[in-house]
């Protein structure tokens, strides 16, 4: 029923913590990373390609009912297919989310590499939060949100009397091939855009014209985030592994108070909110896809398998680099691009077999 849905605002805003945590905890690969200039540039970028990818989806947001139920009604053999591709998108997304988390806190928290436990508790809480269903998440989505703005707007404040026009270099000063790449890099890590037509019918329908909205917010403070990172830190911060953090260390309040903790502390709700997310919407495949209704088996079947890949991949110096590799890209295209289309082709043949008139999607 329509008043059962949430407000497309509250998923707005658990897309937005889940993009903005990937910069703050950004692992710079091989120790180097690109200026601010081109970071902002490529950000700018990924979000032009992001809005071209999520067009086939956009189209299918009024025809009732999500991406799989759609696909079910053409073939269950089918929306089993697709429900596979998006159970490996989304169990990856939760991988690569703790990755970059547990490498960042054993950097950073727990030097001593002991910080598994914390990736278990963070995985518990998250499974708990997407077993109490969307709108538990959608809540917490919106005090996080605004607790991130205001911690970013926090940074701005306080470091920008430490920010230098001359740290910026030129945009493409390492060329425009790493540019590319990095753009992207950037659209491989944003696979909850991939959420919106799976949680389609648990939102209202002005989920369409958010959307660009916070696109547009959430590249947008990267790329601001970026170029005030360079402007601060120079060429010091290219070297960091975190340069987010090492921004954030930078910030004193009072007597010469460090906010780095206060930020830490932030990333861990935003960590969570992302996970949730992520759990919420393999609920979701599995009850649209698979047909298993029983969240608690579902969450514990990809909870396992995520953290069984943490932990077995968290100790290899060389485990980041599959956050740039070929394998997130391809599987947001499959997600965003290549499911929508066949969804569409298959509602196309079917409507063409049966003589039935297709539906029209209202604009």
């Amino acid at each position: 029923m329509q008043d059962d849905r949430i407000s497309s605002h509250y998923l707005m805003a658990a897309l937005f913590i889940s993009r903005i945590l990937v910069s703050f905890t950004y692992i710079a690969p091989e120790g180097r990373r690109l200026s601010g200039t081109d970071v902002a540039v490529s950000s700018l970028l990924a979000a032009l390609l992001c809005a071209l990818c999520f067009f086939p989806a956009k189209r299918l947001l009024d025809g009732g009912g999500n991406l799989l139920t759609r696909a079910r009604r053409c073939s269950p053999a089918f929306a089993r297919g697709l429900a596979a591709i998006y159970t490996l998108g989304f169990v990856f997304a939760v991988f690569a989310a703790m990755l970059r988390f547990e490498l960042f806190a054993g950097a950073v928290l727990f030097p001593d590499g002991r910080n598994h436990w914390l990736t278990g508790m963070m995985l518990l809480c998250a499974g708990y939060g997407a077993y109490k269903g969307f709108r538990t998440v959608s809540r917490a989505s919106a005090f996080v949100g605004a607790l991130t703005a205001a911690g970013l707007l926090l940074i701005l404040f306080t470091l920008q009397g430490k920010a230098r026009a001359d740290y910026l270099r030129p945009p493409f000063s390492d060329g425009v091939g790493v540019v590319l790449r990095r753009t992207l890099t950037a659209l491989g890590s944003t696979a909850e855009v991939a959420a919106i037509p799976v949680l389609s019918e648990k939102t209202d329908p002005r989920i369409k014209k958010t959307f660009l909205p916070w696109m547009f917010a959430g590249f947008s403070t990267l790329a601001l985030l970026a170029l005030f990172e360079s402007a601060v830190l120079g060429r010091f911060g290219e070297k960091e592994l975190f340069p987010a953090y090492a921004l954030t260390a930078q910030a004193t309040v009072g007597s010469g108070v460090r906010l780095d903790a206060v930020f830490t502390a932030i990333w861990v709700l935003c960590a969570l909110v992302k996970l949730c997310l992520c759990f919420t919407v393999l609920c979701e495949v599995f009850a649209s896809g698979f047909g298993v209704k029983n969240k608690l088996s579902a969450l514990i079947g990809c909870g396992t398998v995520s953290a069984a890949a943490v932990f077995l991949t968290s100790g290899n110096p060389d485990a980041a680099k599959i956050l740039i590799s070929p394998a997130p890209l391809l599987l947001f295209l499959s997600m965003t691009v290549a499911i929508p289309l066949s969804v569409r082709a298959a509602e196309k043949l079917r409507d063409r077999r049966t003589g039935a008139v297709p539906a029209v999607n209202v604009p």
